[in-house]
């Protein structure tokens, strides 16, 4: 225990706040990381993956959506970005091509880090349908080469027919059941059922007859776009804090408020499951889209829905 053994891998360097509350992402256990359509979700752990691996830690995406092509592509902005500090090039301007000189240069330098700093520790796999067997193979096969992280991309949860229900709880057992014989650390990228968007409060009753699939999680984290009416000024307005450091460098109870801008695009995280801090806990992150950054800014107070 005072070794820190029991302290999951480490995703501070991109989220901070989240990492402490789940205390990392744990080895030997599920995590579901949860959201709605087109709301960023494989961007998201794109970033946390990739962040990931800088450190050191293999890690394996196995993707039944995306494309290896995507997930490169949001690796080398990522490298622009995070390592090269070079914002030129988004998302649409790499898809486009026709980079100048300094674009080629940059994107040249970002390849040798690539090659260097990630492409050992980052692996693929592309399956072309939802057979969680395939990903078992996958997984087990990858464990034996040191890969401690597998992101499964993605779980679905928005649909009422109550076979895909059943694939999904039963997805999610087997996901568990492979983490821990394995002891790496597994996380179920889950897409939410579309007619609970407009929901303020994100908690497991948001997948309704598919609750079960949460049962094996340790944690279960969920996200949406903050809403319009939660803007500064409205009826629902959220409010996002940060606790003040004393002298000492340690954390008190004083909240120093975060102006949120109105024109810019919000993303209202929630911890619905953990099992090392307080459930309920919302931090909102700041969303750059077409450069796909993410920036943790504090805690949030949200209006529930009955406010």
């Amino acid at each position: 225990l005072e070794s820190g053994e029991n302290v999951g891998i480490q995703y501070n360097k991109h989220s901070p706040l989240m990492n402490y509350l789940t205390l990392g992402i744990p080895k030997g256990d599920f995590t579901i990381i949860g959201s709605y359509v087109n709301q960023g979700k494989s961007s998201f752990v794109s970033n946390m993956a990739y962040s990931i691996a800088k450190n050191g830690t293999k890690v394996g995406i196995v993707a039944n959506e995306m494309g290896i092509k995507e997930y490169k592509m949001l690796l080398l902005i990522y490298v622009l970005i995070n390592d090269l500090n070079y914002y030129r090039l988004n998302r649409k301007k790499i898809k486009m091509g026709q980079f100048d000189s300094e674009d080629k240069e940059y994107v040249s330098k970002a390849m040798e880090i690539i090659k260097r700093d990630y492409v050992p520790n980052l692996l693929f796999a592309k399956t072309f349908d939802y057979d969680i067997m395939k990903t078992r193979r996958i997984i087990k096969r990858w464990a034996k080469l040191g890969v401690e992280l597998v992101y499964y991309d993605t779980l679905k949860a928005d649909t009422t027919d109550e076979s895909t229900w059943k694939n999904l709880i039963e997805s999610s057992r087997e996901l568990y059941q492979l983490a821990s014989k394995e002891n790496i650390a597994i996380v179920g990228v889950m897409q939410l059922a579309l007619h609970t968007n407009q929901r303020r409060i994100l908690n497991l009753d948001v997948l309704a007859n598919g609750k079960q699939a949460t049962e094996p999680a340790s944690e279960c984290i969920f996200f949406r776009t903050m809403h319009p009416n939660e803007k500064a000024g409205e009826k629902f307005e959220a409010k996002c804090y940060k606790f003040v450091k004393d002298a000492q460098g340690k954390y008190t109870n004083v909240k120093e408020m975060i102006e949120l801008d109105p024109d810019k695009t919000y993303k209202v995280f929630f911890i619905a499951k953990t099992r090392n801090d307080e459930v309920g806990t919302a931090i909102i992150y700041e969303f750059k889209g077409h450069l796909n950054v993410w920036k943790e800014l504090g805690f949030a107070d949200i209006r529930p829905d009955t406010y």
